[in-house]
């Protein structure tokens, strides 16, 4: 299933497949605040899986 978002952006989404494991954690390290730890295949999963080590408030 491929979506597009719109025509004139050339913007394509599709389902995330763990395939995109790397490529995921390569963004989610992109945007780490500093002191933040880096993120493991093992924290993807469970944040995939609705759950996190740590709760908000």
């Amino acid at each position: 299933m491929v979506f597009t978002v719109a025509s004139t952006s050339g913007v394509v989404l599709r389902p995330y497949t763990s395939a995109d494991v790397r490529q995921v954690l390569a963004l989610v390290d992109a945007d780490r605040l500093p002191g933040q730890p880096v993120t493991t295949p093992a924290m993807l999963a469970e944040a995939l899986a609705g759950r996190a080590a740590v709760r908000g408030r």
